[in-house]
């Protein structure tokens, strides 16, 4: 686009003279499908098929001058990926917060557990029904219960 706005002032004017009605309703309609395509707002749109119809073919090619396909898709790449980031962000404190919560009530029902065994002498395994701890944490039970020194039945 940019090499077309970059055409010598008189091929435009020839062009302007030159071109019949039927070839510039054409172009209009070639333009507006392109620019629909590549989803230009309407009003965009508008304001440059507005001046094929008016044969203000310069100005036309000058609406293209600061439009840049390979930047305008930098920028969106870029605000894509920033996005997914945040977006990961956001999932990942979620996901933390439930595994949080998990290990919280995991650690709560052990010391649960621990305060059974210890206030009603009660054994390991019926302590663990009780609390309904699972058969993987009894190995940690253990530990902590010789870690505090509290005497147990298996």
């Amino acid at each position: 686009m940019s090499l077309l706005s970059k055409l010598p002032p008189d091929y435009v004017e020839q062009l302007t003279l030159n071109i019949p009605e039927h070839l510039s309703k054409l172009i209009a309609d070639v333009i507006i499908l392109l620019l629909t395509k590549i989803n230009v707002p309407k009003d965009e749109i508008e304001e440059v098929t507005e001046k094929i119809y008016r044969r203000r073919y310069r100005e036309m090619f000058a609406f293209f001058d600061d439009y840049d396909v390979q930047e305008t898709r930098r920028i969106a790449r870029d605000e894509g990926l920033q996005e997914g980031r945040q977006e990961g962000l956001h999932e990942g404190r979620k996901e933390g917060l439930q595994e949080g919560k998990l290990v919280g009530k995991q650690e709560g029902k052990l010391e649960a557990t621990i305060g059974i065994i210890k206030e009603f002498n009660a054994t390991v395994t019926k302590a663990m029904e009780v609390t309904k701890l699972s058969d993987e944490e009894r190995e940690k039970l253990i530990c902590e219960l010789k870690r505090q020194n509290i005497p147990y039945t298996p």
